[in-house]
């Protein structure tokens, strides 16, 4: 049945994962920086949180396009304690930022029983429940909050 005006239409998840890398490349994200940031937009769309999710181009791309968001940011991890974390985004995209804390916070969790990463200098890092499922994936229990706006 052909898709009608108005209906939507469905797009495989490894197109629309490939488009939304696509668009933030063009947007001067490096690959895996819009890889990381696309991971968790498409799973967003996948949860039914279209708001959150591809829809975010826009609003990121705006922002990236005149300078509110660093597209080439130098995200830093710091360990002050064996267990804690401490990311600066140096002004990246949220989700990317938001993906760094989540992987520091894995490794602090491999290494110690428990991890702790706090990420400052973000953006709006997107929804919360597809990084609990990627940490779920790998195995770890997960508490996350945000006090990013948009």
């Amino acid at each position: 049945m052909a898709a009608t005006a108005g209906s939507p239409s469905l797009v495989p998840e490894t197109e629309l994962r490939a488009l939304g890398v696509r668009a933030f490349e063009g947007l001067g994200l490096l690959r895996q920086d819009a890889v990381d940031v696309v991971d968790i937009l498409v799973l967003a769309d996948l949860f039914g949180l279209s708001t959150h999710g591809l829809s975010r181009i826009e609003s990121y791309g705006e922002r990236l396009q005149v300078g509110g968001i660093n597209r080439q940011a130098r995200i830093r991890v710091d360990s002050p304690a064996p267990a804690l974390r401490l990311v600066d985004g140096d002004n990246g995209v949220g989700p990317l930022v938001g993906m760094h804390a989540l992987r520091a916070a894995m490794q602090a969790a491999s290494e110690c029983g428990v991890g702790l990463a706090f990420a400052r200098q973000s953006n709006h890092f997107g929804p919360i429940s597809p990084y609990g499922l990627i940490a779920a994936e790998a195995g770890y229990a997960s508490i996350i909050g945000s006090n990013a706006t948009t």
